[in-house]
Protein backbone atom coordinates (compact mmCIF):
# COMPACT_ATOMS: atom_id res chain seq x y z
CA UNK A 1 0.00 0.00 0.00
CA UNK A 2 1.31 3.49 -0.94
CA UNK A 3 1.70 6.04 1.78
CA UNK A 4 0.41 9.59 1.11
CA UNK A 5 3.01 12.31 1.40
CA UNK A 6 2.67 14.78 4.28
CA UNK A 7 2.89 17.79 2.00
CA UNK A 8 1.91 18.50 -1.58
CA UNK A 9 4.85 19.07 -3.89
CA UNK A 10 5.85 18.27 -7.46
CA UNK A 11 6.31 14.63 -6.40
CA UNK A 12 2.80 14.30 -4.97
CA UNK A 13 1.34 10.86 -5.63
CA UNK A 14 -2.02 12.02 -7.00
CA UNK A 15 -1.90 13.07 -10.70
CA UNK A 16 -4.77 15.56 -10.32
CA UNK A 17 -2.90 17.35 -7.55
CA UNK A 18 0.22 17.51 -9.69
CA UNK A 19 -1.80 18.99 -12.53
CA UNK A 20 -3.23 21.69 -10.25
CA UNK A 21 0.22 22.54 -8.92
CA UNK A 22 1.63 22.93 -12.43
CA UNK A 23 -1.35 25.01 -13.58
CA UNK A 24 -1.09 27.46 -10.67
CA UNK A 25 2.65 27.81 -11.26
CA UNK A 26 2.06 28.56 -14.92
CA UNK A 27 -0.59 31.19 -14.09
CA UNK A 28 1.69 32.90 -11.55
CA UNK A 29 4.55 33.03 -14.02
CA UNK A 30 2.41 34.57 -16.77
CA UNK A 31 0.99 37.09 -14.27
CA UNK A 32 4.49 38.13 -13.23
CA UNK A 33 5.56 38.54 -16.83
CA UNK A 34 2.46 40.54 -17.75
CA UNK A 35 2.85 42.99 -14.87
CA UNK A 36 6.60 43.24 -15.53
CA UNK A 37 5.83 44.10 -19.15
CA UNK A 38 3.45 46.86 -18.08
CA UNK A 39 6.02 48.24 -15.65
CA UNK A 40 8.67 48.15 -18.38
CA UNK A 41 6.41 50.06 -20.78
CA UNK A 42 5.63 52.68 -18.11
CA UNK A 43 9.30 53.14 -17.19
CA UNK A 44 10.43 53.39 -20.83
CA UNK A 45 7.71 55.98 -21.55
CA UNK A 46 8.72 57.88 -18.39
CA UNK A 47 12.37 57.83 -19.49
CA UNK A 48 11.55 59.09 -23.00
CA UNK A 49 9.43 61.93 -21.61
CA UNK A 50 12.25 62.87 -19.22
CA UNK A 51 14.80 62.88 -22.04
CA UNK A 52 12.58 65.22 -24.07
CA UNK A 53 12.00 67.39 -20.99
CA UNK A 54 15.72 67.55 -20.26
CA UNK A 55 16.43 68.58 -23.85
CA UNK A 56 13.83 71.35 -23.52
CA UNK A 57 15.54 72.53 -20.33
CA UNK A 58 18.89 72.57 -22.11
CA UNK A 59 17.46 74.46 -25.10
CA UNK A 60 15.83 77.06 -22.83
CA UNK A 61 18.94 77.23 -20.63
CA UNK A 62 16.96 76.38 -17.50
CA UNK A 63 19.25 74.55 -15.12
CA UNK A 64 18.77 73.01 -11.71
CA UNK A 65 20.72 73.66 -8.54
CA UNK A 66 22.92 70.75 -7.30
CA UNK A 67 20.43 69.30 -4.77
CA UNK A 68 17.65 69.34 -7.38
CA UNK A 69 19.97 67.72 -9.93
CA UNK A 70 20.79 64.95 -7.46
CA UNK A 71 17.09 64.43 -6.75
CA UNK A 72 16.28 64.22 -10.47
CA UNK A 73 19.13 61.79 -11.10
CA UNK A 74 18.31 59.48 -8.18
CA UNK A 75 14.52 59.66 -7.86
CA UNK A 76 13.32 60.59 -11.34
CA UNK A 77 15.80 58.70 -13.53
CA UNK A 78 17.57 55.88 -11.66
CA UNK A 79 14.86 54.70 -9.25
CA UNK A 80 12.32 53.76 -11.95
CA UNK A 81 15.01 51.82 -13.84
CA UNK A 82 15.98 49.98 -10.67
CA UNK A 83 12.30 49.30 -9.92
CA UNK A 84 11.84 47.92 -13.43
CA UNK A 85 14.75 45.54 -12.93
CA UNK A 86 13.40 44.41 -9.55
CA UNK A 87 9.96 43.64 -11.00
CA UNK A 88 11.55 41.08 -13.33
CA UNK A 89 13.05 39.25 -10.32
CA UNK A 90 11.56 37.69 -7.21
CA UNK A 91 11.62 41.18 -5.60
CA UNK A 92 8.50 42.25 -7.50
CA UNK A 93 6.78 43.85 -4.48
CA UNK A 94 9.84 45.96 -3.64
CA UNK A 95 10.08 47.00 -7.29
CA UNK A 96 6.45 48.08 -7.39
CA UNK A 97 6.78 50.04 -4.15
CA UNK A 98 9.96 51.74 -5.41
CA UNK A 99 8.28 52.58 -8.72
CA UNK A 100 5.25 54.04 -6.95
CA UNK A 101 7.38 56.17 -4.63
CA UNK A 102 9.66 57.40 -7.41
CA UNK A 103 6.73 58.32 -9.66
CA UNK A 104 5.01 60.13 -6.81
CA UNK A 105 8.27 61.93 -6.00
CA UNK A 106 8.64 62.90 -9.67
CA UNK A 107 5.09 64.26 -9.74
CA UNK A 108 5.60 66.34 -6.59
CA UNK A 109 8.97 67.65 -7.80
CA UNK A 110 7.56 68.66 -11.17
CA UNK A 111 4.45 70.26 -9.67
CA UNK A 112 6.51 72.22 -7.15
CA UNK A 113 9.13 73.49 -9.61
CA UNK A 114 6.80 74.19 -12.54
CA UNK A 115 3.81 75.67 -10.74
CA UNK A 116 4.54 76.74 -7.15
CA UNK A 117 8.01 78.24 -6.75
CA UNK A 118 9.01 81.35 -8.69
CA UNK A 119 12.02 80.32 -10.76
CA UNK A 120 13.17 80.12 -14.39
CA UNK A 121 11.52 76.66 -14.43
CA UNK A 122 8.06 78.06 -13.62
CA UNK A 123 5.53 77.81 -16.46
CA UNK A 124 4.89 81.57 -16.42
CA UNK A 125 8.56 82.49 -16.71
CA UNK A 126 8.71 81.46 -20.38
CA UNK A 127 9.24 84.46 -22.65
CA UNK A 128 6.15 85.64 -24.51
CA UNK A 129 5.63 84.34 -27.99
CA UNK A 130 4.08 81.39 -29.69
CA UNK A 131 5.20 77.83 -29.47
CA UNK A 132 7.54 76.82 -32.25
CA UNK A 133 7.58 73.21 -33.42
CA UNK A 134 11.02 71.65 -32.74
CA UNK A 135 11.71 70.77 -36.39
CA UNK A 136 10.57 73.98 -38.09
Amino acid sequence: MRRQPDSIDEGAWHPALNLRIFESTRQNQSGVNRSAKYVTAIVVAHLLVNIAHGLAHRELRVGLDPPASIFVTVVVLVSPLLAMALVWTTKKRIGLILLSLSMFGSLLFGFYHHFLVASPDHVHSKPSGGWVPPLS
